[in-house]
């Protein structure tokens, strides 16, 4: 049997308000043709479909229009797609019944009820009571569902009792599978922060925490905690995970992320972006063996830094550019002396237009900063936080929320909702004014 493991798609994402829909659709029609050559059983997406928890028209034509591509591929049985942090749980289920007639399983939650939870969360491929392998279809987890009341405890015990929880979690599902379909392989899905030591740690690993902190069992903001150890999925033959935005095996587990397949942001420009195949071989013993399989480049992200001069320089070396689309460029320029922060970017503007003429659409400049040295060093400090552009409204909402009402507060799904159809209207008049 044969899966390729992916995530963190982030459909409708933005790039410093620049559009990535080209490149995404690139992507998809990319990982059709590869799952067409490859010939692939199943095909598992661990979160962060979406960018935002409203997604766009456009990005939900992008995500079905995949999905009835996925339809005309024999050898492919089951998709299996799971909700991510950025992702409307109840807005991912609304088509549940309609996907599932095409051989697509979709969770957004996990349910409160225990038996109800392993009849929607366990997934044979293909369906049926022979299967070639089972999927526990889990998706990011919010703390309410997983019933825990951590009030007044101290960092190291709602730590152990996080992970516990999820544990649990995790092994009670792998017990049902193994009862029902006995020595099949057993696919785990996350979306979450998971890390065998704290070496595995990177500040680009993804763009909001999540169950995650990254130095030891301590609370760093409301709702995180330390990143769970891989042998929470010790009952697993493998384990796709999602959130972490590069390729990780954790440790020497079985546990992996494929990372996005598209960078989001400058900090994930000129690395390697993945997806993960992943085939089981039938011999004496079950064995799995993951291969990495290199997503193409369709559009570069250059950071261009130092003195306007220099930077100037190297737009003009930027004569031309091997990918299909044209690279969005940030500039952080060093003002010389009487330059105005102006100046900059308007030679940097001329320049893009004189060589590239209008046969080749010229690389778009998303973003730019200056520095003066003349300015005292403090004046260009940031303020202590995440940056608010990596921070969707639901997370600001959620975080706002929490800040109001207490450390395990969460709003109800009721206001949630009510939240994403409010944001859904703005983000619907700043569509018709543009």
């Amino acid at each position: 049997m044969r899966l390729l493991h992916t995530s963190d798609w982030h459909l409708g994402t933005q790039i410093e308000k620049a559009s990535c829909k080209e490149e995404q659709q690139y992507f998809l029609t990319w990982l059709t043709d590869t799952m067409a050559t490859r010939e692939t059983n199943v095909l598992v997406v661990a979160g962060d479909i979406f960018h935002y928890a409203s997604p766009s028209n456009t990005a939900e034509r992008m995500y079905y229009d995949f999905l009835v591509d996925c339809t005309e591929l024999e050898a492919l049985q089951q998709v299996v797609i799971v909700g991510g942090n950025h992702d409307s749980p109840s807005g991912l289920e609304a088509p549940r019944n309609v996907l599932k007639a095409l051989d697509v399983t979709v969770v957004g939650d996990i349910p409160r009820d225990e038996q109800l939870r392993r009849e929607r969360c366990l997934c044979p491929v293909p369906d049926g009571d022979d299967p070639d392998a089972v999927v526990a279809a889990i998706p990011y987890v919010r703390n309410s569902r997983l019933g825990l009341s951590v009030r007044g405890l101290p960092p190291e015990e709602i730590y152990e009792r996080y992970v516990e929880s999820f544990r649990q979690l995790y092994a009670d599902l792998a017990a049902t599978a193994r009862k029902q379909w006995k020595d099949v392989p057993l696919i785990a899905t996350g979306h979450l922060t998971a890390y065998a030591s704290p070496d595995e740690w990177n500040e680009e690993d993804f763009e909001t925490d999540i169950h995650a902190c990254s130095s030891g069992p301590t609370i760093e903001s409301i709702g995180q905690v330390d990143a769970l150890p891989p042998d929470v999925f010790e009952d697993y033959d493998y384990a796709a995970l999602g959130h972490i935005h590069r390729r990780m095996q954790v440790g020497s587990s079985p546990v992996h992320y494929s990372g996005s397949p598209v960078p989001t942001r400058v900090g994930e420009a000129n690395v390697a972006r993945h997806v993960l195949d992943v085939c089981w071989h039938e011999q004496e013993d079950t064995s799995v063996s993951v291969e990495s399989l290199k997503v193409p480049t369709w559009r570069d992200i250059r950071k261009l830094t130092g003195p306007s001069d220099e930077v100037i320089k190297q737009i003009e070396a930027m004569d031309d550019y091997k990918e299909t689309l044209p690279p969005y460029l940030y500039l952080e320029v060093e003002l010389g002396n009487d330059e105005t922060p102006q100046e900059p970017i308007e030679r940097a503007r001329d320049l893009l237009d004189e060589q590239f003429d209008g046969e080749t659409i010229p690389p778009r400049i998303v973003h730019y900063s200056f520095s003066d040295p003349s300015m005292p060093d403090d004046a260009w400090r940031d303020d202590e936080g995440p940056d608010l552009q990596e921070l969707d409204p639901m997370d600001v909402f959620e975080r706002k929320y929490t800040q109001a009402n207490g450390s395990d507060a969460e709003p109800g799904e009721r206001l949630r909702n009510a939240f994403r159809q409010l944001v859904n209207e703005v983000q619907d008049n700043q569509r018709e004014k543009t």
